[in-house]
């Protein structure tokens, strides 16, 4: 049988491993991209690292994301792990729309999501998890971007776009990202002055609307506007400027950072993916640990792809086949857990490694 699973790492979490494998305690961050519904590769990961792999850590975890990163980690540190991240998978799937929906009806459907996935009642209990401290990654549109307007917002993201090919430090004339963490410690990312950064504690009355600001998509929801405790304005998806997860994590000794992740390459900001020459620099991924879904598993799924907002269009009035497909791939990928906890705990992990850079797709 093929290998499920791809572990990659950056040079010195490279040599980590070579000489000793992973424990838990080793890792001290965990990094949550953004991508929409890719997340549904990634559950088998999910319930495997915080339903055993960490369960009875003591040492605090930082926890970075963006977007559905950030959802993601919200159902997974709930007491039941696994029933949580159920009731995630359900109501994620399940969200359907008659034709092309409108940006209020987006909005009105992930509000519901949310509700459901992340009770209010559950906010005391993540703010006060025993290790876990969450770092919430926003982008609060600047001057310009400060509108829902789809007329003053395209042409503003359409310019971002073509600034971010020049320099990625542009992108702080149209956004400043705002961090909103556990109040228990500092951020692990360092302000290292390429985009404008602004730190926020997180709390009861701002906890929800954060997490509901960092997937909102520009021209696909509505911003959030004046969380509480936070600079005014408006607040949108944290993967426009933190996609996937390259970023200046502080660590010493041999803590390492671990990435879950649905494919095998690395692009920092939303204007970055596929750009071959955007790819993340190791300065970033030094002491990261990718694990991903094979590229040979993902050609086994139904068009050889994972799951992404383009199948919203494809299902289109199908709703019952995408159901049924999304649920089917996220089903099969329910072992990639096991898969993952065998390679760490068997020392498997020293072999199968490959360094970043080497990935397919």
């Amino acid at each position: 049988m093929k290998k499920r699973i791809t572990i990659l790492a950056g040079k010195t979490a490279l040599e980590i491993i070579k000489s000793g494998g992973i424990k838990a305690d080793q890792i001290a961050t965990v990094a949550g991209a953004a991508g929409g519904p890719k997340w549904l590769v990634l559950n088998g990961f999910d319930r495997a690292l915080f339903g055993t792999f960490f369960k009875h850590r003591t040492r605090p975890l930082s926890l970075i994301g963006s977007s559905i990163g950030i959802w993601r980690f919200c159902s997974a540190l709930q007491r039941n792990t696994n029933e949580a991240i159920d009731t995630f998978e359900d109501a994620y799937i399940g969200q359907k729309y008659h034709g092309i929906p409108t940006i209020h009806e987006v909005t009105e459907e992930s509000w519901k999501i949310l509700h459901r996935c992340v009770p209010v009642k559950t906010v005391k209990e993540l703010l006060s998890h025993p290790y876990a401290r969450i770092n919430i990654i926003t982008a609060r549109g600047r001057s310009i971007l400060s509108s829902d307007k789809k007329t003053v917002l395209a042409p503003s993201l359409a310019l971002s776009f073509a600034l971010n090919m020049i320099s990625r430090t542009s992108l702080s004339l149209f956004f400043e990202r705002v961090i909103f963490h556990d109040t228990r410690s500092l951020s692990p990312l360092k302000n290292n002055g390429n985009i404008s950064t602004r730190y926020v504690p997180l709390k009861t009355d701002n906890f929800i609307e954060a997490v509901m600001a960092t997937g909102s998509i520009p021209l696909v929801m509505e911003g959030i506007r004046n969380i509480n405790g936070a600079p005014r304005g408006y607040y949108r998806d944290g993967g426009m400027i933190d996609y996937h997860m390259a970023l200046p994590v502080s660590c010493s000794g041999d803590d390492l950072v671990l990435f879950p992740h649905y494919r095998e390459k690395i692009f920092p900001g939303w204007f970055d993916k596929n750009i071959p020459f955007k790819e993340a620099s190791e300065k970033y991924t030094g002491r990261m640990i990718l694990i991903a879904p094979s590229a040979s598993f993902v050609r086994s799924f139904p068009g050889s792809k994972v799951p992404d907002r383009d199948d919203f269009k494809t299902f289109m009035g199908k709703d019952t086949s995408r159901f049924a497909q999304w649920h089917g791939i996220a089903k099969k990928c329910r072992p990639l857990g096991e898969d993952l906890l065998e390679a760490f705990a068997s020392g498997k992990i020293r072999e199968m490694v490959k360094p970043i850079g080497d990935g397919e797709y």
